[in-house]
């Protein structure tokens, strides 16, 4: 964010906040209408250049093949340890969304330098 949105550290915390705030107020609203927890989830959004959160998508059956496959144990167990790993995921998703924001950043400095040298031949 600092580099694709040029925000001081502190502008950084304080957006990870809201997103956090943001998933955590619609999984809790999602889990309390429903009576369950939902455990592993995965957050598709996007901000955008005003620093609004857009939530675009909320997968809650994440790998539903492979957990439908599981032994009654896993089954049994699993409802335990999966709400345990949301915070891990929440420092692994950041990991990801910075390095693709540095891939983003690196292809449209390609982009642009393409760009400029179709111009410079066109003049």
């Amino acid at each position: 964010m600092k580099v694709f949105y040029n925000l001081s550290p502190k502008q950084i915390s304080n957006v990870i906040k809201r997103i956090e705030s943001v998933c955590t107020k619609v999984l809790f609203n999602i889990e309390r209408n429903k009576k369950y927890h939902l455990g592993e989830v995965a957050f598709d959004l996007i901000l955008d250049k005003n620093l609004h959160i857009w939530l675009l998508e909320l997968q809650v059956n994440i790998a539903a093949e492979t957990k439908a496959l599981m032994s009654e144990d896993n089954h049994f167990v699993l409802p335990a340890i999966m709400p345990a790993s949301i915070p891990l995921c929440k420092i692994f998703s950041w990991v990801l969304i910075l390095k693709s924001f540095s891939r983003i950043l690196q292809e449209r400095k390609r982009i642009d330098e393409g760009v400029k040298a179709v111009v410079r031949g066109l003049t």
